[in-house]
């Protein structure tokens, strides 16, 4: 699978009509942004989050209340979040639209 991720990242032939830049260009390097970004926040989050039952919701009052920028990052997480799903589905879409799934030889 990561070999076919940096084949995508770099692929050896590149179709010219493929550089025009267009409003759906960057969706893909996007994601990417909010998936390293929901990284990121998640590690950060790591740090106070306690996932047993009865003490998940406290980790949270307390993350929110007495940790410095604790209510930021933990919007922050949930925005990319959401952010990473609408953009893959618009970069999905726009492989299958534009037919860029096709092998090209490569």
């Amino acid at each position: 699978m990561v070999k076919e991720f940096l084949k995508h990242l770099f692929p050896r032939v590149v179709l010219k009509d493929n550089l025009r830049l267009t409003y759906t260009f960057c969706l893909g390097g996007m994601a990417f942004t909010a998936f390293s970004l929901l990284i990121a926040s998640g590690m950060l989050l790591l740090f106070y989050y306690q996932p047993s039952p009865d003490k998940a919701f406290g980790s949270i009052l307390f993350l929110e209340s007495s940790v410095y920028g604790g209510r930021y990052l933990r919007s922050l997480h949930r925005l990319a979040s959401h952010f990473f799903l609408v953009l893959i589905f618009l970069h999905t879409l726009r492989v299958i639209l534009t037919g860029a799934i096709k092998n090209h030889g490569t």
